[in-house]
């Protein structure tokens, strides 16, 4: 009797346990939906995509303007992660509004659908209340002014626990510059964070050795030999603080620090100036480099000359380069270089359309440009706005066109590691085109046609009078104002998150209102006006003297008075 009676007692025991995991199971258990379930609403079309390693069955893809819900209604109040899984495909769009509703209001994030494909992606943290249902949206950006297709497939809500009052901020090291250092040379840090429920009201530095106290978001100090672990937190509105995180510094009065600096001469192919500047400092040839070493600052620079566009895209993508970009700017169509016999007679005879094989495309996603000059005086004969496919790269002229809306003035935007929120640069992108620019800031948002209000940003066109006007030996397109057509590009050959440079000047006309839609890393220098080569010699020179930012600009203002820089690690305010 005694061992039967044990057995019940264990056998309740277990079940007891096996009922109370499963409850835990059950309340603590991720919610998944997918783009196939009930749970789901769609405006506008969505189409079974392509694209391998779906969530479940498969995805789908929609275009211009076209939404996706996911609704999100939780049997437990608390704090969950959101998470977003998609599939890649080489047309998906790298900025991708999400809009998530939380007990608080609605959150924005911006996501690149280029990258992470097949995997889950998170939102971030965020309280929910049980019982009240909650959307998360995307919107497949417009046609073209990001790449063609959004995804929409599964979204997760992984449950954190606690109820739904305040979440801790997060912080992010922005930068710690110079690192390495030299003994006394002032290091400048830079932190920001993001709060989800609120606002970032506190700032906190440390190290471990206690050389680092600070409450200030920057600030700069000087350091004497030796290795850091410099630690960094912020505080919300709420008095709560983020978890640290923490970056480690390196001071040596010993060993030089070794810097990598490219030279590209696009459509010039004037190297031959800039190994004057290097064979009158000093430098040495080694091969096909030159090396100086600039005594006063401790450092060894290594020079490399650019010819082609695959080293170009990867000395951008190199960690702390310097980039010096010289040549045509192509109205903003992107980088081309020319051959020595091209240069000599000005002219690319064998580029034919707006995504050539010759053309790196950095440029912004539409380019107003006189089709005319450009074919006649501007060296490109035979080039036309068509892509290879056959399909015409020429922008809708007014509302209601199958392929989307027509382009509007804007105001160049950017955001900042670590924060959601969009800053306006001032620059505008089209600033002869006679329209108001449009600012997306704080949330990265668009003009919308449908708002009577927004319909002056728009730069449209009702003439349809016949055009006789020859463009080389066809009829020039129809210009959307003045002589100015717009084209748009299919998709940026650039990864903007893949940028790595630490500094860039491009030297050629309207640098900034160009190309500052794509180059925002880093320190930027740019012309907001024409411009010759000289300045691109100068830089150089004044970079490797170690001259500061400050000192090579009014340097360069000297020569041409429309240069300008900008530091895209930080906020406007912090510039």
């Amino acid at each position: 009797m005694e061992h039967k009676k044990n057995n019940r007692i264990c056998f309740l025991f277990m079940f007891f346990l096996f009922c109370s995991v499963l409850i835990a199971v059950n309340a603590y258990a991720d919610t998944i939906i997918d783009n196939r379930d009930v749970a789901t609403s769609k405006t506008g079309t969505w189409s079974v995509s392509c694209g391998s390693g779906s969530y479940g069955v498969d995805s789908v893809f929609g275009r211009n303007g076209s939404t996706f819900t996911w609704r999100f209604t939780p049997s437990q109040s608390g704090n969950y992660q959101v998470s977003m899984w998609w599939t890649y495909r080489d047309s998906r769009s790298t900025s991708v509004p999400v809009d998530i509703e939380y007990s608080g209001g609605t959150a924005g994030v911006v996501v690149n659908q280029k990258l992470n494909g097949s995997t889950w992606n998170v939102l971030g943290p965020y309280p929910f209340v049980a019982g009240v249902s909650y959307k998360v949206t995307v919107k497949a950006q417009p046609i073209p002014t990001s790449d063609s297709t959004t995804c929409a497939d599964a979204v997760r809500f992984a449950y954190l626990g606690g109820g739904t009052g305040n979440i801790a901020p997060q912080a992010v090291i922005v930068s710690i510059n110079p690192n390495p250092a030299l003994p006394g040379q002032t290091v400048t840090f830079a932190g920001s964070g993001t709060d989800n429920d609120g606002t970032i009201t506190g700032y906190s530095w440390r190290s471990s050795n206690g050389e680092v106290s600070s409450t200030s978001a920057t600030f700069g100090k000087t350091f004497s030999e030796g290795s850091y672990t410099i630690y960094f937190k912020v505080q919300d509105n709420k008095d709560a603080w983020s978890q640290e995180v923490n970056r480690t510094l390196q001071v040596s009065g010993q060993t030089s620090t070794t810097e990598h600096v490219y030279v590209g001469a696009l459509f010039d192919s004037k190297s031959t100036y800039f190994i004057s500047v290097l064979r009158d400092m000093g430098a040495m040839q080694q091969g096909d480099i030159w090396k100086y070493t600039n005594t006063s600052n401790n450092k060894t620079y290594i020079v490399h000359f650019l010819d082609n566009l695959e080293s170009t895209k990867q000395a951008m993508y190199s960690e702390d380069s310097v980039i010096i970009l010289q040549g045509h700017a192509n109205y903003g169509l992107g980088g081309v270089y020319s051959t020595i016999a091209e240069s000599t007679q000005k002219v690319i005879s064998d580029l034919y359309y707006m995504d050539d094989d010759r053309l790196l495309n950095w440029s912004s996603p539409w380019v107003a440009l006189n089709v005319k000059s450009c074919i006649e005086t501007h060296a490109f004969p035979n080039w036309w706005p068509v892509f290879q496919d056959g399909t015409s790269a020429i922008m809708p002229y007014v509302f209601g066109d199958p392929l989307g809306d027509p382009p509007y003035n804007y105001y160049i935007t950017y955001q900042v590691a670590g924060d959601s929120k969009y800053y306006n640069t001032g620059i505008q992108r089209f600033p002869d085109s006679g329209r108001p620019a449009w600012d997306s800031t704080p949330n990265g948002t668009h003009p919308s046609p449908a708002n009577p209000v927004h319909l002056q940003y728009y730069i449209t066109n009702t003439d349809t009078s016949p055009i006789t006007r020859l463009c080389g030996t066809r009829i020039c397109p129809r210009p959307h104002y003045g002589s100015k057509t717009f084209v748009f590009r299919k998709e940026n050959e650039i990864d903007k998150d893949e940028l790595k440079y630490k500094k860039m000047i491009y030297v050629s006309c309207n640098t900034g209102n160009y190309y500052l839609d794509t180059f925002q890393h880093g320190i930027m220098f740019y012309t907001l006006a024409g411009s010759g080569g000289q300045p691109a010699y100068i830089f150089l020179k004044a970079y490797l003297e170690g001259k500061s930012d400050h000192e090579i600009w009014e340097l360069i203002q000297d020569v041409q008075p429309s240069y300008d820089y900008y530091d895209f690690s930080r906020r406007p305010s912090e510039q």
